[in-house]
């Protein structure tokens, strides 16, 4: 079949503006049924979805010409794709992200810039070869308890160690050095 453009124009009475049900898909081409039967449209929807079999469409269409310029419901999963580089934003207003299940990013490199970065979770779990974080200023931990397992060795440097506890400290090895 020949492919329709966009460059068709659809004039006259007989011009039909109707839902339709997504039958089939091969590329831009969509084959639909409509309440006239069955027809087959170009995907000319505005925005990047590509339809799949039981999506509800907006069609329009004369004679052998049929365009999907609608989306009334989608079974299909949304996808996106940007040729190059892709910039979001809103400079007067904020850009919210949320998902029923979960959010999922995949990059070889990741950078946050904040003024301000606020995490809230019930649990953070992380899995890394290094880790490396430097504080100018003040790095502070309030938590219930600490539990800290170390393979070989551990390394403390401080100008001052201050060592508080409200009862026992313990220490236990083989040898202890002070001094």
């Amino acid at each position: 079949m020949e492919t329709q453009t966009l460059n068709t124009l659809l004039t006259g009475t007989d011009v039909k503006l109707t839902p339709a049900s997504v039958l089939q898909t091969s590329g831009r081409m969509l084959t639909v049924m409509t309440a006239e039967g069955e027809v087959v449209a170009e995907n000319a929807l505005a925005f990047p979805y590509q339809p799949v079999k039981g999506d509800s469409l907006l069609v329009i269409g004369q004679g052998e010409h049929w365009f999907a310029i609608g989306l009334l419901a989608a079974q299909g999963d949304m996808a996106i794709a940007f040729p190059a580089n892709a910039v979001f934003s809103a400079p007067r207003g904020e850009i919210k992200f949320k998902s029923g299940k979960a959010i999922d990013m995949h990059s070889p490199n990741v950078r946050i810039r904040a003024g301000k970065l606020e995490l809230l979770a019930k649990t953070i779990s992380e899995k890394v070869d290094n880790a490396y974080r430097s504080v100018r200023k003040l790095l502070k931990l309030d938590a219930g308890r600490i539990s800290t397992t170390v393979e070989e060795t551990t390394h403390t440097r401080a100008g001052r160690f201050v060592v508080n506890a409200k009862q026992d400290v313990k220490m236990d090895g083989e040898k202890i050095y002070l001094g």
